[in-house]
């Protein structure tokens, strides 16, 4: 992991980990997520930054929900993000 991180939630969404909220200390401006089949780590953004701990993180299909934390108070943060994107490309044939 790029920056080490106290009190986060972390979900894996298909060939993805991701790692949400943290900041033990002093807070995080991001969340990151791994790629397991190249080996990196890409930053994101999230709608709640600092020091959001301690947080329950959900999957359900694509999507991450972000429920609850600690950022010096109980927080009663519930948020979605979508992890993953589905294109369809429609295909045309030549005759």
């Amino acid at each position: 992991m790029p920056v080490g991180r106290g009190g986060c939630g972390v979900a894996a969404v298909a060939n993805f980990v991701h790692v949400i909220g943290g900041g033990w200390e002093r807070g995080v401006p991001n969340a990151v997520e791994y790629d397991i089949r190249t080996d990196t780590w890409q930053s994101f953004e999230v709608p709640i930054g600092g020091q959001w701990r301690n947080l329950g993180l959900a999957v359900v299909d694509t999507r991450i929900y972000a429920i609850g934390g600690w950022n010096g108070n109980h927080m009663d943060a519930n948020r979605e993000y979508r992890a993953l994107f589905t294109i369809l490309l429609p295909l045309f044939g030549s005759e």
